[in-house]
């Protein structure tokens, strides 16, 4: 039997809550101490939590005594790095994502490009999706300010959690196994990564307003807009087309750029809902506009996005022309893919930190 409540909260008496409405996902997820997917208290089930970085990524690095460095600067240990979830979902979530991502990042780029264009591209979508919502449910337990001798909100308190809402729906359908329609997918993009000792076998972005997520790790590289239904890739393809060879760590971080830039620029954009279909069919849905239109704006820049995103490894750079490309950078009038003849800049980073004459 199926049963809808007032906030749109869809109930099966046999496979539990089908969707969270928005005052109830407020109220048993964002603002509860409940499992993350499911909502179920602690005290009404066994709970080992949830690691926000993959456990079997923190296994394959060896980070169990590293940190991540948080937006307010401070530093956790990826082995404190946990959010609430029960037993059942952690197992399920460790069944149904996990283990066969582990697997298909065992095989290297091309087998595992080759893999997703067989099998299609929601086993990574949907957990890109879980990796962006653990992050950012995680910010509740930390201060804008790290600093105690002063008042200071938590990074999650700035959050519009009904943005977010959306992102837990595609996650809690791991679990509920409804059904999600083709255009909910958004912008996804594999793309072949190089192994530069000097840069480390692992980077890890995401930007909460532009919904948008960059993890690479070995030879494989993941970035994924998660609320355009494709938009951004649409508009930025005919870039990624010129790209001819594996990216370095400061390549791809332009690509991450273009996508979060374009995302928070688009003046069209798809609407999302949960459809229940005759008190049997539940659906995520999505309504796409007419057409994708793209407005240029300056909050914040294309040049300060790059800059944010590109700083750490422009401060190990050597070029006789450094602070000058740093200030083009910040213009967002400088690539690190494409030199001024726009062809792709094969070389990146190999020697010294090497980067694209101006």
């Amino acid at each position: 039997m199926m049963r809808m409540y007032r906030d749109h909260t869809i109930e099966d008496s046999d496979k539990g809550i089908l969707y969270f409405g928005t005052e109830r996902f407020l109220s048993e997820i964002a603002e509860a101490d409940n499992c993350f997917l499911c909502g179920t208290s602690p005290s009404e089930s066994d709970f080992n939590d949830e690691h926000v970085l993959p456990a079997w990524i923190v296994r394959k690095l060896d980070l169990s005594s590293s940190r991540i460095v948080l937006p307010n600067q401070a530093a956790v240990p990826y082995s404190r790095y946990k959010i609430r979830c029960c037993r059942r979902c952690n197992s399920l979530l460790s069944r149904r994502l996990e283990t066969p991502i582990s697997h298909l990042w065992a095989k290297g780029y091309k087998a595992a490009a080759n893999q997703i264009r067989v099998d299609g591209p929601w086993l990574i979508f949907k957990w890109l999706s879980l990796v962006f919502f653990k992050t950012h449910l995680k910010d509740r337990d930390y201060r804008i300010s790290p600093d105690t001798r002063h008042k200071s909100k938590q990074i999650a308190d700035t959050y519009d959690w009904n943005a977010l809402h959306h992102i837990h729906c595609l996650i809690h359908a791991i679990l509920s196994q409804v059904e999600i329609h083709d255009h909910v997918l958004g912008s996804l993009v594999m793309l072949p990564a190089k192994s530069l000792p000097a840069h480390g076998r692992f980077d890890f972005g995401d930007l909460y307003a532009a919904q948008t997520i960059m993890l690479r790790l070995d030879d494989i590289c993941v970035i994924a807009v998660l609320n355009d239904s494709g938009a951004c890739l649409q508009l930025f393809s005919k870039y990624l087309d010129r790209i001819t060879g594996p990216l370095s760590p400061v390549q791809i971080r332009e690509v991450y750029s273009n996508l979060a830039y374009i995302n928070l620029g688009l003046k069209t954009r798809s609407t999302f809902a949960t459809r229940l279909r005759g008190f049997s069919q539940v659906s995520l849905v999505a309504e796409l506009p007419k057409e994708v239109r793209f407005a240029k704006h300056n909050h914040p820049s294309y040049g300060a996005l790059l800059d944010r995103n590109c700083s750490h490894y422009l401060d190990s750079a050597i070029h006789p022309n450094l602070e000058r490309i740093r200030k083009l950078v910040k213009k967002g009038k400088y690539s690190f893919l494409f030199d001024s003849a726009g062809h792709f800049v094969s070389d990146s980073m190999e020697k010294c930190g090497r980067l694209p004459p101006l």
